[in-house]
C-alpha cells in the first residue's frame, strides 16, 4: 500500500478488519491512520521518504497491543502510538523487530511503550536506543508535558525479566525467548515513567535507591538501570536528587496509569521487575542523608516534590 497525497488515509476503522499476509505500507506524504492490530505482526511501515515527509498514527484501542515487522521513519518525519500527539490513555505497547529513525525522524510513545527484538545477543541496540531518547528522536509527549517529573526509560530486557516473562502492562505481551541468550530475552524495553524508577516497574522504591545510591557516582557508561534519569551517560547528584525526590510514588497514585494497568498473574505494581539492583545496606542511606550531599539534594527534592504534588 502506497500513501502519496498529502491527505490523509484511515485504515482499519472497523474491528473486523485485518491484515492477512507479509505486506508494507509506504507513506511517501500526508498521514496514515493506522487504527488494527490484527495481523501486523509481519507488517513494514515506512514513513516519509528522503525528499517528503509524513506521518503515521497508530490509534489502537484502549489497551490494544501491535506487533510490528519494522517501522522505518524518515527525516522530518513522525510516527505517534496513539491517535495524536499528546492523546494519552491507549496504555498499550508496540513490539517491533526492526526499528530505524533516519536523521531526525520521531517516535513519539505518548504514554505507551516499546519492545524492540533483537536476534544477536553480543550485538545489543541498548546504547543507540540511548541515544535516540537523549536526542528527543524516541520521545513521549506525556513526558513532555511533566517535564521534571516523568521520563522515557529504557533497559535491556533480560536484566529484569526471565525467559517466557510478560511486559507486565495490562493484556501483558510474552517476551520473546531466545535460544542464543540461554532462552533469556533479546530485548530492550522503552517506557515512560517517573525519573527514578530504574527497573519500569511503574514505582520508585528502595530497589530504585539502591540502584542510584550503588552507581553514584558514575561519570561515564551509564544507562537508566544504574540510575541515569537525565539520560547523559552519567549518575550525579541531579539523578540522585530525582530518586530519592519521588520515593517513594508511583504512576497509578500520581494519575498516570490506570489502577488495572498490570496483568495481575504478572503481580503486584510493586513487586514487578527485580533485575540487577543493588540494595544499600541501612547505614550507606544514613551517611548519605548525612553527608555532603544532603544540602544539594534537599533542593532537588522539594522542585521535585512540588511537581509530583502538582502532577497529582
Amino acid at each position: 500500500m502506497h500513501v502519496n497525497g498529502g491527505g490523509t488515509v484511515t485504515v482499519g476503522q472497523t474491528a473486523s478488519f485485518a491484515f492477512s499476509n507479509p505486506g508494507t505500507i509506504n507513506v511517501n506524504a500526508g498521514t496514515l491512520n493506522l487504527n488494527t492490530a490484527n495481523g501486523t505482526n509481519n507488517l513494514s511501515v515506512n514513513v516519509g521518504t528522503s525528499s517528503s515527509t509524513a506521518s503515521a498514527f497508530f490509534g489502537l484501542a484502549t489497551g490494544t497491543n501491535i506487533a510490528l515487522a519494522s517501522l522505518n521513519v524518515n527525516d522530518g518525519s513522525l510516527a505517534v502510538l496513539g491517535s495524536g500527539t499528546g492523546a494519552f490513555g491507549m496504555h498499550s505497547v508496540m513490539t517491533v523487530n526492526n526499528l530505524n529513525l533516519n536523521s531526525t525522524g520521531v517516535l513519539d510513545l505518548n504514554d505507551n511503550g516499546l519492545i524492540l527484538n533483537y536476534t544477536d545477543p553480543s550485538n545489543s541496540p541498548l546504547a543507540t536506543i540511548q541515544s535516540l531518547i537523549a536526542a528527543g528522536r524516541i520521545k513521549s509527549s506525556l513526558s513532555d508535558a511533566n517535564n521534571g517529573l516523568i521520563g522515557v526509560g529504557y533497559l535491556e530486557a533480560s536484566d529484569v525479566y526471565a525467559a517466557g516473562a510478560q511486559f507486565p502492562w495490562k493484556g501483558g505481551v510474552t517476551l520473546a525467548g531466545n535460544p542464543l541468550n540461554g532462552g533469556a530475552p533479546t530485548a530492550i524495553l522503552v517506557l515512560p515513567t517517573i525519573l527514578g524508577d530504574t527497573n519500569l516497574n511503574g514505582v520508585v522504591d528502595l530497589n530504585d535507591l539502591g540502584n542510584a545510591i550503588g552507581y553514584f557516582p558514575m561519570d561515564s557508561g551509564a544507562t537508566w538501570e544504574n540510575g541515569d534519569t537525565d539520560n547523559n551517560g552519567t549518575v550525579d547528584i541531579n539523578d540522585l536528587g530525582n530518586v530519592i525526590g519521588y520515593y517513594p510514588s508511583d504512576m497509578v497514585s500520581l494519575g498516570f496509569w490506570p489502577a488495572d494497568a498490570f496483568d495481575a498473574s504478572v503481580g503486584s505494581l510493586s513487586s514487578v521487575g527485580g533485575g540487577t539492583t543493588v540494595v544499600p545496606e541501612p547505614t550507606t542511606l544514613v551517611l548519605l542523608a548525612l553527608g555532603g550531599l544532603a544540602g544539594v539534594v534537599g533542593g532537588s527534592i522539594r522542585r521535585r516534590r512540588h511537581a509530583a504534588r502538582a502532577a497529582a
